[in-house]
């Protein structure tokens, strides 16, 4: 139906105009249902496409289709699974992005210029927001729709999974001038992001763009201009992966010797010295040492693998990870009864006299950790306890 669409316009225009209707014209393959057949009424072999659109929004619905190979002329097997990917992994993770920036960066004005911030994370980011639009805009002037779509989705995943859950704490930080950077480049990140989207997701996009605070706002981030490219960094990119793949490989060792990751370690060992910018080196080291919960990194050449952990637990490092494991069972309990992040906790603690002296030496940071304005010892019913290698101890946590 659609090529004939074409067809008839190319006919009457032609007839009536004595020119094309069109100067070029992307068409698509078939879409047949899940199971390879054609999609019929009388089968019922494909799912309510208004319930789709429902439940996971008209964006998912066409990005998906963007993204398919329909889009090259080829076969489409239509499955709702692969809406619910899209749905998930750009429509609510870049929404956790935004939800994010206007919890800690409400009223903050955007500038249209890229903000310049010393720190690292802010540096690649753009940098990953400059690389992707290059990529998008050759694939649009290509017309190859599968490929741009897929530079965004890789985007996506960098903001929300590396960027800002690496960042989260900078919003919320003492440091005024870093706070500062990361919601300003955040939100610019953003509004560059929603223009580059509007084609592919109008309605996220629109969403966006509406609820940042821009200077010069149009009414509609369809009166835009497509954003132009900045320095892309290729050295910083470049550096960044390094660092992730580090930190995986780490991560994977973690596994494998099933020590978890809030127990800190002493030393990652690297047999070899990373081909990283000077001035950002102690950065990516940070990152790694973050990621991966080590108090230092050191060059051995004589490891016989690249990255090696020191899994010594030394009474310190396991008093840490006690600590670690207390936080977390905590938050999830403030979670749980709907704290907002600025309320402030009742921390009643039920022990033993080791337990207790163990939380004395942890009590100011504990406190701080958990936004915690009173915490006592005492009895606590229908808790689960929490238990490490040397102390068990019940939380109950109610509100101030």
């Amino acid at each position: 139906q659609t090529r004939g669409w074409f067809y008839n316009m190319l006919v009457l225009s032609v007839g009536l105009f004595d020119r094309a209707a069109f100067k070029r014209v992307n068409t698509t393959g078939l879409i047949l249902a899940e199971d390879g057949r054609k999609m019929s009424k009388k089968l019922k072999n494909y799912p309510d496409p208004m319930t789709i659109a429902a439940k996971y929004g008209a964006d998912a619905i066409r990005f998906y289709m963007v993204a398919s190979p329909a889009v090259r002329g080829e076969e489409l097997r239509f499955s709702t699974s692969g809406v619910d990917e899209v749905f998930k992994k750009i429509v609510l993770r870049t929404g956790n992005v935004l939800s994010f920036l206007e919890m800690y960066g409400v009223g903050r004005t955007i500038e249209r210029t890229a903000p310049e911030s010393t720190n690292v994370l802010d540096q690649w980011i753009v940098a990953r927001l400059n690389e992707t639009l290059v990529e998008v805009t050759k694939n649009l002037d290509t017309r190859e729709l599968d490929y741009a779509t897929r530079s965004i989705q890789k985007f996506v995943d960098d903001l929300s999974t590396w960027y800002l859950r690496r960042s989260r704490d900078r919003f919320k930080s003492d440091d005024v001038s870093d706070m500062a950077a990361v919601r300003q480049t955040t939100g610019w990140v953003l509004f560059s992001f929603a223009r580059m989207l509007a084609p592919f997701m109008p309605y996220l996009a629109e969403d966006i763009y509406q609820k940042l605070s821009v200077v010069d706002k149009k009414e509609s981030v369809h009166l835009e201009s497509w954003p132009e490219a900045g320095d892309v960094s290729e050295d910083l990119v470049d550096a960044m992966e390094e660092v992730r793949r580090i930190v995986s490989l780490a991560l994977e060792q973690r596994a494998q010797l099933q020590i978890k990751v809030r127990q800190p370690l002493g030393v990652l060992y690297r047999n070899y010295i990373p081909a990283w910018p000077s001035d950002v080196a102690s950065s990516f080291d940070d990152i790694i040492k973050e990621e991966v919960n080590v108090k230092q990194i050191a060059y051995d050449d004589s490891r016989s693998t690249e990255i090696e952990l020191d899994t010594t637990l030394t009474p310190e490092l396991k008093r840490e990870g006690a600590l670690r494991d207390l936080v977390r069972h905590i938050q999830e309990l403030r979670k749980k009864n709907d704290f907002m992040p600025n309320d402030l906790a009742v921390l009643t603690i039920a022990t033993d006299e080791k337990g207790k002296q163990f939380i004395e030496t942890v009590r100011n940071e504990l406190m701080k950790l958990t936004n915690t304005g009173t915490l006592t010892f005492g009895p606590v019913q229908d808790s689960e306890a929490i238990k490490t290698d040397e102390i068990t101890l019940a939380v109950r946590v109610a509100k101030s």
